[in-house]
């Protein structure tokens, strides 16, 4: 089988890249034959960031549907637009939730109608993508390579992981940095990890306390910062009006993920695919302000035995989004 795969955003290594990124690898094991529309694409960079083996593929250019002639499976990655294709199958992947308005057009109508498959990263997702399109679509979650993360020993360390610049999709480092100095924690580090550059704002924010800023830290640093810390904040989506803006918020959280195979407990803010990750009390803590965040984490530093728990709870619950899971679903929707 010849596959197809395009993003318009190949060139950031987001989590939509990896997504679509996955997929390759998939396929490419099966012995399918991948083309990635991209001449850009750095395999060795690729392999760096999300430990992807992707040899093999042949890169080219995007040309419209010209390029989907031939395939038997084209996949878009959507940055809210639906192209038009001629390929025998076609699947879709909706990584943001898009609350877009006047978008049940009859030319859109028109090229979903090619499109077998409508799939979305969380059910956040699939409830703004059925709204603004009409669709049914289906929830296949991130591939996550859990088996990669591994709990070492704990030090007083709270780690949060996300690009330090991102407008669209603020991670919100400095509401972090200020709830944690705040909190007044003795002998406790925060490390803020992700890509670069860091803000100056983040910069001036960290100063003269206990913080640590990694832009653009390698794939074993982050296993090693996740190995050793106890504690996971996340804080996208939070003073957001989700409803009208839910691109905001975190779509899925792979980050959550990652660090719950690794044994910390996670702390991360109650909105968008979060909610669908931690189970509050079970295996981590959701918050909506930052008193509560700052609570949650009190509660966790001075209840260990209720803090072994939950983080050893939270290692089995991140086994659901193993890279293992995501093939098998990939399996049943080419099957289906």
């Amino acid at each position: 089988m010849k596959v197809g795969i395009y993003s318009p955003y190949f060139d950031t290594y987001g989590g939509g890249e990896r997504y679509v990124l996955s997929m390759a690898e998939f396929f490419l094991r099966r012995g399918d034959k991948v083309v990635i529309f991209s001449k850009d694409l750095n395999l060795d960079e690729i392999k760096k960031r999300f430990n992807l083996n992707l040899e093999g593929i042949v890169c080219c250019d995007y040309n419209r549907f010209f390029s989907t002639i031939g395939l038997d499976l084209f996949i878009f990655l959507s940055d809210g637009s639906i192209p038009t294709t001629v390929a025998k199958h076609n699947w879709i992947h909706f990584q943001t939730p898009f609350a877009y308005t006047n978008q049940r057009t009859l030319a859109n109508k028109l090229k979903l109608a090619r499109f077998e498959k409508v799939i979305c990263n969380s059910n956040f997702t699939k409830s703004y993508i059925d709204r603004t399109y009409g669709v049914s679509g289906a929830v296949i979650y991130p591939p996550v390579d859990v088996n990669k993360f591994k709990p070492g020993k704990k030090e007083n360390i709270i780690i949060s992981v996300g690009r330090f610049l991102s407008p669209s999709h603020p991670k919100k480092q400095k509401i972090l940095i200020e709830a944690f100095k705040r909190l007044k924690l003795k002998e406790w580090k925060l490390i803020l990890a992700g890509g670069g550059p860091v803000p100056e704002d983040i910069k001036m924010a960290a100063k003269k306390l206990s913080v640590q800023l990694d832009a653009d830290c390698s794939f074993e640093t982050l296993r090693h910062y996740y190995a050793i810390a106890k504690i996971y904040w996340h804080a996208a989506g939070y003073g957001e009006d989700l409803e009208t803006n839910p691109e905001r918020a975190e779509h899925f959280g792979i980050s959550t993920v990652e660090a719950m195979a690794s044994g910390c407990v996670p702390i991360v803010f109650a909105g968008g695919g979060q909610r669908e990750i931690v189970t509050n009390g079970k295996d981590g803590y959701l918050w909506g302000n930052t008193g509560e965040l700052q609570e949650q984490t009190k509660r966790v530093i001075n209840n260990p035995k209720e803090a072994f728990l939950v983080a050893s709870q939270a290692q089995i619950d991140a086994q659901r989004y193993s890279k293992e899971k995501f093939y098998e679903s990939l399996e049943k929707v080419i099957n289906s």
